[in-house]
């Protein structure tokens, strides 16, 4: 969760100052969908995709830290 707050205060911090709140708030939005997308959806595909085809079986547990 630490990381999602810091890339969002990231892009919180270069939004531009001449554009209306409603620009902004579609701005993060798209932020955060990114950053879902990439970090957890393409994530989770290549876990799956990958390592997960060979080496878990049904009744395994899964820690996914980040």
């Amino acid at each position: 969760m630490g990381t999602a707050i810091r890339h969002l205060k990231t892009h919180i911090e270069r939004i531009p100052r001449n554009i209306t709140n409603e620009q902004a708030k579609e701005l993060l939005n798209d932020v955060i969908r990114n950053f879902l997308r990439d970090k957890i959806e393409y994530s989770s595909k290549a876990i799956a995709e990958t390592y997960a085809i060979t080496k878990i079986t049904n009744g395994d547990v899964i820690l996914i830290f980040g």
